[in-house]
C-alpha cells in the first residue's frame, strides 16, 4: 500500500505514465487527494475529484483489489480500495462507505470552488460531487450566455426575477448539419450563444461501471430528474423557486448566431404561473 506514502504527483505518475509534468501541477493547483476510511477507520481510498474529458479516457484512477490493479476509474484521480465480484477479479467495488464518500465529496467541492480552475471545469467537478452524494459548496452549475456561470444561489436570484427561461440540457452546442446553413469550420470558429439561453454541462460523473450497474449511483441513489445530476439540480431548484407552478415544453428557439446567420435548436422552455395577474 505504497500509494498512501507516494506524494501525489508520484502517485500520478504511478498510474498514468504517459501524463505529462504540467498535467500533474495542474491537478495538485486545481483539487486534493484526500484519504477515506471505511467504518473501522482502516484507509479505503486516497484520491480527488478530477472530471475527465472523455468517457473512460485518460484514466487518472485505478480501484485495486489486494494489491492488484482491478479497473480504471473516471473521474477521480487516485486510488481506491475494492473487493472483486467475480472470481476472475474482473469486476470490484469500491469498499469506501457511503456517507465518507459524501464527505469526501463535499470537501473536494470546496477545494474545486475555491481553485483557480475555470468555471466549466468546475461545473464539470459539481457533477462528480453530486454522483457522489456530496454538496456543491458555491460550485457553478449552469451557464448563461457566454461564459456568465451561475451557482445554486445565484440560479434561484435569476429566476426569481423572470417568467420564462430558456436552457438547454445537453451541454453546450455543436454543429449540426441537417440543420446548420453554416460551415462546421464556421460554427467552430464563429458560434455565439445568445445571451438568454441557459445551457446545463452533459457530464457523466460515473465513476466504475460494476456490471450493468454505475458506481457510486449504485450506492448514493441520486435522484436524476432531467439528464445527468446537474440536470436534476436545476429542475429542483426551479420547482422550489417557482413553486406556484410553471409550464414546461420544448420548442425550436433562436439559440445563437453564426457570423449572422441565425441557429435554430430544440430546447427546454419553462414559462411561470403569474398568479398575481390571476387573481386580478
Amino acid at each position: 500500500m505504497d500509494w498512501l506514502r507516494l506524494s501525489q504527483s508520484r502517485l500520478v505518475s504511478r498510474l498514468n505514465p504517459e501524463v505529462d509534468e504540467k498535467s500533474q501541477k495542474t491537478s495538485s493547483k486545481q483539487s486534493r487527494f484526500k484519504e477515506m476510511f471505511d467504518d473501522e477507520a482502516n484507509v479505503v481510498g486516497r484520491a480527488c475529484i478530477m472530471p475527465s474529458p472523455l468517457y473512460w479516457g485518460d484514466a487518472l484512477g485505478i480501484i485495486t483489489v489486494g494489491g492488484l490493479r482491478a479497473a480504471q476509474l473516471r473521474n477521480i484521480s487516485g486510488v481506491l480500495a475494492g473487493r472483486t465480484l467475480t472470481a476472475s477479479r474482473d469486476s470490484a467495488v469500491p469498499l469506501v462507505p457511503k456517507d465518507e464518500l459524501a464527505a469526501w465529496a463535499t470537501e473536494q467541492a470546496i477545494f474545486i470552488a475555491q481553485s483557480n480552475a475555470d468555471d466549466e471545469f468546475k461545473a464539470r467537478g459539481a457533477e462528480v460531487v453530486l454522483e457522489c452524494g456530496g454538496m456543491l459548496k458555491g460550485l457553478p452549475i449552469v451557464c448563461l450566455g457566454v461564459g456568465t456561470w451561475l451557482n445554486a444561489d445565484q440560479f434561484r436570484h435569476f429566476l426569481r426575477e423572470r417568467k420564462e427561461i430558456l436552457i438547454s440540457f445537453d451541454g453546450e452546442f455543436s454543429y449540426e448539419e441537417d440543420t446548420d446553413d453554416v460551415l462546421p469550420r464556421d460554427f467552430r470558429s464563429s458560434f455565439e450563444v445568445n445571451e438568454d439561453i441557459l445551457v446545463v454541462p452533459n457530464h457523466n460523473g460515473s465513476i466504475l461501471p460494476v456490471g450493468r450497474n454505475m458506481w457510486p449511483a449504485m450506492v448514493t441513489g441520486p435522484s436524476k430528474k432531467a439528464g445527468y445530476n446537474l440536470g436534476s439540480e436545476v429542475t429542483k431548484i426551479i420547482e422550489e423557486v417557482w413553486s406556484d407552478g410553471f409550464d414546461e415544453f420544448e420548442e425550436d428557439r433562436d439559440v445563437g448566431q453564426v457570423d449572422g446567420v441565425s441557429i435554430t435548436r430544440r430546447i427546454s422552455i419553462f414559462v411561470r404561473n403569474d398568479t398575481q395577474d390571476e387573481m386580478i
